[in-house]
């Protein structure tokens, strides 16, 4: 029991006067009727001065407090700490291991420290496992345990001031849920059954609050009488997943109708579901059951089965956050849902869009000493055609042509005005047999008058041999280049190199502007690459960085035929690849051999790939 202080004021008798002026709470009521006489610490006259301080002070604040008295550590609380007791309250005058007894195994280790080594300690959101509501809950503290001391130095009891933390505990571990699930809208799935594991998988890592979960879809989104089918789930056993009793369907199917359900008893549908909490483990005998109504929909696409935690309290706050996670996984398949009918909206157009494409460009020349293949790719995320082309022809002279070039854009204007601008530089080619230089300028002011708008990147090769170079095949090539990316000679030898010049205008930018050629001798084994951007333009990286790693490609593959090389350099930037990309590669071979055979295939000559 304790003792009077030494030399110090004797308790007061009134156990009102520590109560202070006013109105009485309901705590400072429960305190003065308790008989306290018949308590381990006895009547309030033998209480020491540092006791009686202690208790004022816990009874005159707002602040959860608590005192332990003696060495029973006999509970006197106020008003805002019995709210934490939940269902133990009212508990004034018993000793605290008889009252907090289950929780008393983790609690004594911290009070007899502090009574011990007479220091305060203090822990913040401390977790502890509770059955003040007369199960075993989910709770968390901030708080501190401090020795009363006497005069003498003896401990006379304990202060406990304390805040529960747990709303805010459980508040940021379910944010932290709900944006994880957010995070899934920035992901495009393949499919429902994707979307679905996806977010079971992210409900998996918070097994606390949502012990198990099942995802349940219609067969056909758009007939709410088609049959459920898992599809998706964790915590659920296997054997039960598909849910074939007829009593499991029925309140699966009821949560269609629009409205949560809520199953208490689900051991005759599941086994028991057993999982681990952040203080304990426990079965979870509830589910309930949300229907998956996407935004913009009248209807649900399938419901969500949620397990209850049996840790937790099933208050308004836990109900509104299964609603959240129900509305967020409805809002992933609604983003899957509309993706699929993109890619079928895309799909359809893309192939149209090829198939106008594929019509605007023509085969190869024919040339039984130059073996010319071209390859188109339209853009991967795109659905629009663009204005990519290549072209191949061979003028009255005698001399073949390259071109490969990029109207800006991408639609339907862009695709027309290529096939303008293609066949508009056909005809002056043709027509005036005059060098790349010219024949661009030529072009250029043909635009203009034209009224043919659209600015259009070109780089054009003319190829010509002597009448001296027959027998050993050596070519001259003339090129020029408006803008366009520098097109790559290979060397028989294993030479690779970008053909690099100053840059001129694009055409369409400047008419008139001065355009040079630039040559150089072409030998039997030599090749050309002429491309467009899109084989070498990547998000976060520049041209000059593209272009090094096709030098390297093309000189790692430069002895496969062509065809073979062309498929490689397309397969390699497939994932990649945002813009459409036209190629066109060249392969000299000597005059005095057949060379169509070294050419490859008559059926892959020059030939688009297979769609």
């Amino acid at each position: 029991m304790p003792s009077r202080d030494d030399g110090a004021q004797p308790p007061t008798h009134d156990l009102r006067a520590l109560l202070g002026a006013g109105e009485l709470s309901a705590g400072q009521q429960l305190f003065l009727s308790t008989d306290w006489a018949a308590t381990p610490i006895g009547a309030p006259t033998t209480w020491s001065t540092v006791l009686q301080a202690a208790i004022s002070t816990a009874m005159n604040t707002r602040f959860g407090m608590l005192v332990m008295a003696g060495p029973e550590l006999v509970m006197v609380y106020n008003d805002a700490y019995a709210p934490f007791m939940g269902a133990l309250h009212p508990a004034m005058g018993r000793p605290l291991a008889q009252v907090w007894a289950d929780e008393w195994p983790t609690l004594r280790p911290m009070i007899e420290a502090v009574l011990t080594d007479r220091e305060a300690n203090f822990f913040t959101d401390f977790p502890l496992l509770t059955s003040r509501n007369g199960f075993p809950e989910e709770a968390w503290f901030t708080y501190s345990y401090s020795p009363l001391i006497d005069p003498r130095g003896g401990v006379v009891g304990l202060l406990n001031t304390v805040i529960e933390t747990t709303d805010r505990v459980l508040a940021t571990r379910r944010l932290e849920l709900a944006q994880h699930l957010a995070q899934l809208g920035t992901t495009r799935h393949a499919g429902l059954g994707e979307a679905a594991a996806a977010v079971t998988a992210v409900l998996a890592e918070h097994r606390a609050d949502l012990p198990f979960a099942g995802v349940y879809l219609l067969e056909d989104p758009e007939d709410t009488a088609s049959a459920l089918a898992f599809r998706a789930g964790h915590g659920i056993p296997s054997s039960t997943a598909p849910f074939g009793y007829a009593h499991a369907q029925l309140w699966l199917r009821a949560a269609l109708g629009g409205a949560a359900q809520t199953v208490s008893d689900i051991d005759g549908t599941w086994e028991p579901v057993v999982t681990p909490g952040e203080s304990g483990s426990g079965a979870a005998h509830t589910a309930v059951v949300l229907p998956l109504t996407p935004p913009g929909r009248a209807t649900p696409v399938g419901v969500l089965v949620l397990g209850l935690s049996p840790h937790l309290r099933r208050d308004q706050d836990y109900r509104t956050f299964q609603e959240l996670v129900a509305n967020q996984v409805a809002g992933v398949l609604g983003d899957t849902l509309a993706h699929l009918t993109e890619l079928a909206a895309s799909a359809a157009s893309r192939s149209m869009s090829e198939a106008l494409q594929r019509s605007l460009l023509t085969e190869p020349v024919r040339d039984s000493h130059l073996q010319i293949v071209n390859r188109y790719r339209p853009a991967v995320l795109e659905a629009e055609i663009g204005g990519d082309w290549y072209d191949s022809f061979q003028c009255q002279d005698g001399a073949t042509w390259l071109v490969v070039g990029d109207v800006a854009g991408h639609d339907q204007t862009a695709a027309a005005t290529m096939a303008q601008v293609r066949n508009l530089l056909r005809g002056i080619a043709y027509t005036l047999h005059q060098s790349p230089a010219e024949v661009l300028t030529a072009l250029d002011a043909a635009m203009t008058g034209l009224g043919v708008g659209r600015l259009t990147s070109v780089v054009a090769m003319r190829i010509e041999r002597g009448p001296d170079r027959a027998v050993d095949g050596v070519r001259r090539v003339q090129w020029s280049n408006a803008g366009h990316p520098a097109p790559l000679v290979v060397r028989a030898d294993g030479e690779v190199r970008a053909l690099l010049a100053p840059a001129e205008r694009i055409l369409g930018a400047e008419p008139g502007s001065s355009r040079s050629d630039h040559e150089m001798v072409l030998h039997p084994g030599d090749g050309l690459l002429l491309y467009t951007d899109g084989l070498i333009e990547r998000r976060g990286t520049d041209l000059d960085d593209g272009r090094a790693w096709l030098v390297e490609r093309v000189a790692a593959s430069r002895h496969q035929p062509l065809d073979d090389l062309c498929d490689e350099l397309l397969s390699a930037v497939t994932e990649q690849a945002e813009d459409d990309i036209a190629l066109l590669a060249l392969r000299a071979h000597r005059e005095d051999r057949r060379g169509r055979e070294e050419a490859g295939p008559p059926g892959r000559q020059g030939g688009l790939p297979p769609t």
